[in-house]
């Protein structure tokens, strides 16, 4: 049920991305996914999205998805180094991967829109983690029969 909620959340995202807001929502979702999930088929799922977003705005075909693609390797190297399962990370890394975003694929209000990210990362995270700390513990704590 929790990956429904996360692949729901990124399939929105791609609709909303590519027809409202010109902000990075799928960026952000695949953070999530990174960080929630810490599985490798995320960089699979980062490089479908990004075809999928090139191939609905009719922008250069593989570009997203490339950078998708780098930025989850980029969360995995820091794995190592950081909680990556904190709001502090997901904060920074919103901040940072939507201003490298923004600057590379263009953007009218840099500041504002990076911010914006950054706030939504953080909105969509706090629920999502609860909802995942609480799988986490239930599936450590052992059972007695």
């Amino acid at each position: 049920m929790k990956l429904v909620i996360l692949f729901l959340g990124l399939f929105i995202s791609i609709i909303f991305e590519t027809t409202l807001i010109s902000l990075p929502l799928v960026l952000l979702w695949l953070l999530l996914l990174v960080v929630l999930t810490r599985e490798e088929w995320v960089f699979i799922v980062a490089i479908i999205a990004g075809l999928i977003l090139d191939s609905l705005r009719l922008s250069t075909f593989g570009l997203h998805a490339l950078f998708f693609a780098g930025f989850c390797l980029l969360v995995f190297l820091y794995e190592q180094k950081f909680e990556l399962q904190s709001s502090s990370f997901v904060l920074v890394m919103s901040f940072l991967g939507s201003a490298i975003y923004l600057l590379i694929f263009g953007s009218t209000n840099f500041i504002l829109q990076v911010l914006c990210s950054s706030f939504l990362a953080i909105i969509f995270f706090l629920p999502l983690s609860f909802l995942y700390k609480n799988h986490i513990r239930s599936s450590i704590t052992p059972e007695f029969s």
